[in-house]
């Protein structure tokens, strides 16, 4: 697997991940830590070093990338009704701000709250968002090693900089406060040396959003770059899988067509359905009476890839559900997997706000019909419950769902109110 750098050079993943991991095996970033295990626990040991941080989230970055959620090949962004085409090698860049994204927490006053017994709270009128520093760490880590363009730049520093809610003013306020100036002035002297080569318009294209010079397209991808970021940050912190790969969809339904023509030799796919499997790298619409087989449709349409099925009522979503959880198990117990439950889980989950009680429901009737080692009910509901929240979290590579789970996830604004701490 390659990856296309800035100055049309391919690089296997593999080897660009090594050449990063060299570039943050410093002493430093071993000596400070990126968090603590809990308030009191001062055993330094259970700590998380920086270091072991940012290899973490960039090998979720490097997951993402092999299993094809990353694209890692150049992303073109037509921009101005169609006038402009940009190329994006989004994969380069969530790799880069994986590596570096927490690279500002060197900084004393972090370093100071995380490892203090009593919570500590960012104070705004005194020192900086680690986000904001990691900046220019960044751009000295990376300087003389990656050519990367100034639009890229401009893309990491975005992605990098919002990782955390930040400021959209946060470049204006340092350069008003003494203070702040003076913050930032001892960080870089002392972990930046060579950070002045920070172009003060790379961070106002980066940062500032109400730079019209700048299509709304390309903010577009800097949020879904960062949506990367965040992603990855958040497994690594948790210590929980990224995503999982989408390896068993096509397979299943031949095995559903094959199980069809064993009563039925006859038996196959409809026209719908054959017009679905052809046309999965194109959009389609589909409108037809119940019993059609639109459900199956949908499910060749997905093929081997991430999948978001959604309906408007839940019922409808349960039996929807019911009748893929059937398809996959079957497909899994045919190939001999004993661990056939816990595949099925890997595979796909049910999400809605009652959706937890229609699964331990369904699993305790199976459990009084099959000799289950889970038969166990608080075993089974705990199991359950935690895939749901990674079905809540989308890494599960196919989701059946009421579309108002999409709003404070994939729609989320920010919330201003509400006080920010790193």
């Amino acid at each position: 697997m390659e990856i296309t750098m800035a100055n049309d050079t391919r690089m296997d993943i593999d080897v660009l991940f090594e050449r990063l991991c060299e570039a943050i095996a410093t002493k430093e970033l071993a000596d400070y830590y990126a968090k603590g295990k809990g308030r009191g626990d001062h055993d330094t040991t259970a700590w998380q070093s920086l270091r072991s941080h940012l290899k973490a989230v960039a090998s979720k970055a490097k997951q993402l990338i092999e299993i094809g959620v990353l694209p890692d090949y150049a992303m073109e962004i037509v921009a101005g009704n169609g006038q402009t085409v940009y190329k994006k090698h989004p994969a380069l860049i969530v790799l880069l701000a994986c590596f570096f994204h927490d690279m500002g927490k060197c900084n004393e006053q972090f370093q100071e709250r995380v490892k203090s017994q009593k919570k500590k709270y960012f104070n705004s009128e005194k020192e900086l968002p680690h986000n904001y520093l990691s900046i220019f760490c960044t751009r000295q880590a990376i300087d003389g090693v990656y050519a990367l363009e100034d639009a890229e730049w401009q893309d990491l520093v975005y992605a990098i900089a919002h990782h955390h809610f930040l400021f959209d003013d946060m470049a204006k306020r340092i350069d008003k406060s003494a203070v702040l100036e003076e913050v930032k002035e001892k960080f870089l002297q002392q972990f930046c040396a060579g950070a002045t080569k920070v172009k003060k318009r790379t961070l106002r294209d980066g940062l500032d959003r109400t730079n019209v010079k700048i299509p709304i397209e390309i903010w577009n991808y800097r949020d879904y770059i960062t949506g990367l970021l965040m992603l990855c940050d958040y497994a690594a912190s948790g210590d929980r899988e990224v995503a999982y790969a989408n390896e068993f969809l096509e397979e299943t339904m031949e095995h559903v067509v094959t199980t069809w023509q064993e009563k039925n030799p006859d038996a196959d796919w409809n026209d719908l359905q054959r017009y679905c499997k052809d046309h999965r790298n194109a959009n389609v619409m589909i409108t037809g009476e119940t019993g059609m087989g639109k459900t199956e449709g949908a499910l060749l349409w997905i093929g081997n890839e991430k999948g978001l099925f959604f309906l408007p009522f839940r019922t409808a979503i349960n039996a929807i559900h019911n009748r893929v959880v059937e398809y996959v198990a079957a497909y899994y117990r045919s190939k001999g997997y004993e661990d056939y439950r816990q595949r099925v889980h890997e595979s796909t989950s049910l999400l809605h706000s009652t959706g937890l009680y229609h699964l331990m429901k369904t699993e305790i009737e199976e459990s009084q019909e099959v000799d289950m080692a889970a038969s166990n009910v608080s075993d089974v509901f705990y199991e359950l419950l935690e895939w749901r929240e990674r079905a809540k979290q989308f890494s599960l590579p196919l989701i059946i769902s009421t579309v108002d789970q999409l709003f404070d996830f994939v729609f989320r604004l920010k919330d201003t109110s509400e006080k920010w701490q790193p």
